[in-house]
């Protein structure tokens, strides 16, 4: 037992760098107010099944990509005497659910989340095999759903590998480095890449919904979809209707930078700012040019005001300064009106934060790090709602 354990520890490298090449192609394959998150626009909510994405058929697909890359990690082994084997395990997944995105610095939206976990065993000759499993979120969209022109979208995003196996033999005088070689190898063979993405182009979509599942592994369960006919922002509209849809009218008119220090009066972040403004309505988007700012200054902006239906509820309006020549430093805020106040017409008023890290020990009892938020500037914006009969249909 002690000269095969050595002899496949010796090897081993080798054969990590095997399954190395196999890793690499699963990685491939897998490949919130003013610092919180704002509201998501949609899509509508559908619970009735009138097309559907089963979570069969996306596990399955999945299953689909993961067998070629084992079988050529296979047979490269084989070509080159090694007798290690990778094989799948049963794919695990539970049930889809709806949940917002989290984004602090554009528009937020509904989307499904399908947990699923990828299993494979590593079975290593006269050692004792290993088991690594990848988790893995099928996140299911219905890009561009705004538009009336929405198709679904599976972003697959793999979390870290976790590993399994051994025995406790391996803990025996003279086994444990043997063990740890093993172990290491693998774990190193198991760098997982980013998420890839995949539109299902036949697959036209406006609104989103779940259809749960009633066990883990239930296969007979969904991500339910509608497909647009003349529609916007997930609603049907008429000839008729689509004209008399009340309108916003959203225009930015003036940025003011604000006095913004840290406790011991340093501005923050220096005396002339570079920056660049970005600003969403709803999802309208629209940059300016770079601005040069010193402390209470206050510019005009040169934006075209944004028009748009008012289907959507809230209307959400976003505002991004980007400091342009220090690295990446963004601060972002957002305002959320309701449909139920006519999205408050007239001036508005957005005020974005700086944030600064206040050390441990810099006020009596404090014992760890502080982030402390400064109000940096102003965004003077109106609304304008012309309003009319609405006439929509689910």
């Amino acid at each position: 037992m002690k000269l095969a354990a050595w002899t496949c520890s010796a090897r081993f490298n080798r054969i990590a760098l095997c399954v190395a090449r196999f890793t690499s192609a699963l990685g491939l394959m897998l490949a919130v107010n003013a610092w919180g998150q704002s509201p998501p626009l949609g899509p509508p909510e559908i619970k009735v099944d009138k097309c559907d994405v089963g979570a069969g058929v996306l596990t399955g697909i999945v299953n689909q990509q993961l067998k070629p890359t084992l079988d050529a990690t296979n047979t490269s082994l084989q070509n080159q005497g090694y007798d290690a084997r990778v094989s799948a395990l049963p794919m695990q997944f539970w049930s889809p659910y709806r949940l917002p995105t989290q984004y602090t610095n554009r528009p937020n939206e509904w989307y499904v989340k399908l947990p699923v976990m990828l299993g494979v065993q590593v079975h290593i000759p006269h050692w004792f095999d290993r088991q690594v499993y990848v988790p893995l979120d099928l996140n299911v969209f219905c890009d561009g759903w705004e538009t009336g022109s929405g198709v679904i979208k599976v972003d697959a995003v793999p979390g870290p590998p976790s590993f399994e196996g051994g025995s406790w033999i391996e803990n025996a005088p003279g086994l444990s480095l043997i063990r740890d070689a093993i172990d290491n190898g693998i774990r190193g063979s198991f760098g997982v890449a980013g998420a890839t993405s995949t539109a299902l182009a036949q697959a036209k979509c406006n609104k989103l919904g779940v259809l749960p599942a009633q066990t883990a592994n239930d296969k007979f369960s969904a991500i339910l979809f509608d497909r647009p006919a003349n529609t916007v922002g997930g609603h049907h509209l008429t000839t008729v209707s689509a004209a008399l849809v009340p309108t916003l009218e959203v225009t930015f008119t003036s940025l003011k930078r604000l006095a913004a220090h840290d406790l011991h009066g340093t501005v923050l972040y220096r005396d002339a700012e570079n920056i660049m403004l970005e600003t969403y309505a709803n999802f309208s988007r629209q940059q300016s040019s770079t601005l040069t700012m010193h402390e209470n200054d206050q510019v005009n902006l040169n934006l075209n005001a944004v028009v748009l239906k008012a289907l959507f509820d809230p209307l959400v309006v976003i505002a991004n300064i980007d400091q342009q020549d220090s690295g990446y430093t963004q601060d972002s805020a957002f305002a959320a009106w309701p449909k139920s106040n006519n999205f408050s017409p007239g001036a508005h008023t957005l005020t974005i934060m700086k944030k600064y890290t206040l050390p441990p020990g810099s006020h009596p009892g404090q014992t760890k790090p502080e982030i402390v938020t400064v109000p940096a500037y102003e965004l003077s914006y109106n609304v304008k709602y012309q309003g009319g009969p609405l006439v929509l249909h689910q």
